[in-house]
């Protein structure tokens, strides 16, 4: 990538534009191998520029590391490639909560789309589950993300279940034992369940007064007749 040319001022008193500074570093990246890279070569371009290059282009140094990172995570996770992404984060002396906090969101859409699939048949199978983990120790996404993904992907599964029993405000028991069994498997938080089993057998119960004969209340006798039979007493 060539220089920028400076400006007038700056040609009359010999110099470069600071943004050079970044151009000069991404030329330094693109055509030198990452382990031949050295704290002194990116230290000898930022000195000749008079700047501090965390300090005044933290982003630019940033979107480096991202895009090594991406392209590893897009290479079937080749270890050179994981490996020259860490010497590089470690060049550009990019703080470990950076380099997290990019790692999370690079990964966030690679985890979600496997999580999504992994749930989609309203289970999650001990492989599928231990293939999730493995993925998220590939994509060095933190634990925090993962539960996080893992719920809302999760609940999502669920509402498309449940959606049409609220619509035609009934359950089946059969379908109340599908909603049971989804639930039970997944890692819902106790709270949410319990909502959705109360909501579900409200649902159930409308099911059950269409479908299923009225209980049969047995009373003392005098208050009706032989031939007539009392479904319901209230005192």
């Amino acid at each position: 990538m060539p220089l920028k040319r400076g400006s007038f001022f700056q040609r009359v008193f010999k110099q470069q534009p600071a943004d050079n500074a970044i151009i000069e570093l991404n030329n330094l990246l693109a055509g030198t191998e990452i382990s031949k890279i050295s704290e002194q070569h990116i230290q000898k371009i930022a000195d000749s520029y008079s700047l501090n290059l965390q300090q005044e282009y933290p982003l630019n140094l940033q979107e480096f590391f991202a895009v090594l990172w991406n392209w590893y995570l897009k290479s079937d996770s080749d270890p050179d490639l994981r490996a020259d992404a860490q010497r590089l984060g470690a060049l550009l002396k990019l703080e470990p909560s950076v380099i997290s906090d990019l790692q999370n969101r690079i990964g966030e859409e690679y985890y979600r789309r496997a999580t999504k699939i992994a749930v989609s048949k309203r289970r999650l199978l001990a492989s599928d589950a231990s293939g999730l983990n493995q993925l998220a120790n590939q994509l060095q996404i933190t634990s925090d993300l993962t539960t996080k993904i893992l719920a809302e992907e999760q609940k999502l599964v669920v509402n498309k279940y449940i959606q049409p029993l609220i619509a035609k405000n009934r359950c089946s028991p059969e379908e109340y034992g599908e909603l049971e069994r989804m639930i039970d498997n997944f890692q819902l938080e106790r709270q949410h369940k319990n909502e959705l089993f109360k909501q579900c057998r409200a649902l159930l119960s409308y099911w059950q007064a269409e479908h299923e004969s009225l209980q049969t209340f047995l009373v003392d006798g005098g208050a009706i007749q032989k031939s007539e039979i009392c479904y319901f007493l209230a005192k």
